[in-house]
């Protein structure tokens, strides 16, 4: 499932496709999130739907962040409630099983919001976002989250800081939030990362660090990071974020 970002830096898209047997359906629904781009989403397996958060659209060319959450189930969107985390862009979102709910974390961030305990984490329970009563890392914008293995309840790698990309590797277990040590991918943001259940591991891919787009695959099985493939790192173009 695919939904919306921006085609340029002057237009959003609201589009939503469906990916299945090899190819791309655009999906007609009558209701539908506003464009936007930055979105966090993430597909909730117990109760078979994808769940979206936030973003932002432009309003006459300033950026305006987002606060609503909508679902996408059984072809159809619909929005639920308005309440819960600040408007926010660049959020990580991801299905945590052992609390059988959809987790969200951090968001927009600036050099002066990022020290100790500044990362707030919500659950989406009844359709209603409550905030999570736990120990908070230090607030990140555009890191990877997915699902974990055994006691990780989801696990969390990388992001910008609001003056550098990290290579921190965190984990949301029932005691809260722990970092991992050991060595892993170098600093960037705007990863992907998805929970492989036929291989019980992680997958990582690609991302940035500013000056560089990479192209390398990395494999994490709940301790432990392993590069699987490198590539040629070609220069970043600015795309103003």
């Amino acid at each position: 499932m695919l939904f919306g970002s921006d085609e340029n830096p002057a237009r959003m898209l609201g589009d939503s496709w469906l990916y299945r047997e090899g190819r791309w359906t655009r999906l007609e629904t009558s209701t539908a999130p506003e464009p936007r781009a930055e979105a966090a989403a993430a597909y909730d397996p117990k109760a078979k739907r994808l769940i979206l958060f936030g973003g932002y659209k432009l309003n006459d060319g300033a950026i305006e962040r987002l606060e609503d959450t909508w679902e996408f189930k059984n072809g159809k969107w619909k929005r639920l409630s308005a309440s819960g985390p600040p408007r926010g862009n660049g959020a990580a979102m991801a299905f945590d099983p052992s609390k059988e709910a959809i987790v969200l974390f951090g968001g927009p961030t600036t050099q002066t919001d990022r020290g100790p305990g500044t990362g707030k984490t919500w659950i989406l329970r009844n359709d209603r976002w409550v905030a999570l009563n736990t120990a908070a890392p230090p607030n990140i914008f555009n890191s990877a989250m997915a699902t974990g293995l055994g006691p990780n309840g989801v696990v969390r790698f990388g992001g910008w800081t609001g003056d550098r990309r990290i290579d921190e590797t965190w984990v949301l277990r029932d005691g809260g939030w722990m970092r991992i040590g050991g060595r892993g991918p170098s600093a960037r943001n705007h990863s992907a990362m998805v929970f492989d259940a036929a291989n019980e591991r992680l997958v990582l891919f690609g991302g940035h660090d500013g000056e560089h787009i990479f192209g390398d695959l990395w494999t994490f099985d709940s301790r432990v990071w392993t590069l699987i493939s490198d590539s040629f790192r070609p220069k970043r173009l600015d795309n103003g974020h």
